[in-house]
């Protein structure tokens, strides 16, 4: 259980990496989405298709500068 966690936390980071490397913070959820397997369906939500509509401060577990910049601040993924 805590390698699993462990691997867990060291791909978050790696995505976390990523959106402040290329400041693109659809990408670093698409990244972050993307690593996961996602069996209770919680991120099927994530709509990113549209990076001109999408608001990412109202996806689950995302938290913002501010509403208004849509700059990714932390997610907050507990039993993923």
């Amino acid at each position: 259980m805590k390698v699993i966690l462990v691997i867990v936390s060291l791909l978050l980071f790696n995505s976390l990496l990523l959106c402040y490397s290329i400041e693109d913070n659809v990408a670093c959820l698409e990244g972050v989405k993307s690593s996961f397997t996602d069996l209770e369906g919680r991120l099927s939500q994530w709509d990113l298709a549209n990076r001109l509509v999408t608001s990412i401060c109202k996806l689950v577990g995302v938290t913002c500068w501010n509403e208004k910049e849509n700059r990714l601040i932390s997610l907050q993924l507990p039993s993923m």
